[in-house]
């Protein structure tokens, strides 16, 4: 459950809340009716002379049961409306959670997306460097140092080993050179 720390206290506090008022009710409910059952035997027993007392008693429990269904019945509308708020919070929690989701798959677009961005940067570099190289190399071909030139050769070979893309270039830099190659021992080895 992805809830800030204060909403799953607020929440605690409100079922915790709920459940006590609901308790104190039902107490509430059995102490009135206790009184009422006590004040209807003392009023029937005052005001009705021509009673007697089982029938005073009778008459007593009976408006006593009158008010005990009465509580019930305030006991139950108010267990529905609890059951109602309990229904409320538990659609918060649930629009929470898929708040929560719906930021997590944000959270890991942005990620792919960043890591697909790092992945195109790195090759971006990577081939710029080999781009770099390779122009280098070129450059070295033109030098009038033999070993310049042997040096431009073995990196030619080098970056035609790693860049697959380049090859063709490499081949066809080459292609001119090669009646050279053969006539010196390192063609072998290009």
């Amino acid at each position: 459950m992805a809830l800030l720390p204060e909403e799953k206290e607020w929440l605690k506090k409100k079922r915790k809340y709920l459940t006590e008022k609901w308790k104190l009710l039902g107490v509430q409910i059995g102490a009135v009716s206790v009184f009422a059952l006590v004040l209807v035997i003392i009023l029937s027993i005052i005001f009705s002379r021509t009673e007697s007392l089982p029938e005073a008693i009778k008459s007593a429990i009976t408006a006593t049961g009158a008010l005990s269904l009465g509580g019930v019945a305030v006991i139950q509308l108010r267990k529905h409306k609890t059951d109602e708020t309990q229904a409320q919070l538990d659609y918060i929690i649930k629009q929470k959670q898929l708040e929560a989701m719906e930021q997590d798959r944000e959270v890991k677009q942005k990620q792919l997306a960043s890591t697909k961005l790092d992945r195109q940067t790195k090759q971006t570099e990577i081939d710029a460097k080999i781009s770099d190289r390779l122009t280098k190399a070129i450059e070295r071909l033109r030098s009038s140092s033999l070993e310049e030139r042997l040096g431009a050769l073995f990196e030619l070979k080098k970056i035609g080993a790693i860049s697959n893309k380049d090859q063709a270039d490499i081949v066809r830099i080459l292609s001119p050179l090669s009646p050279y190659l053969h006539s010196v021992d390192i063609a072998s080895e290009i």
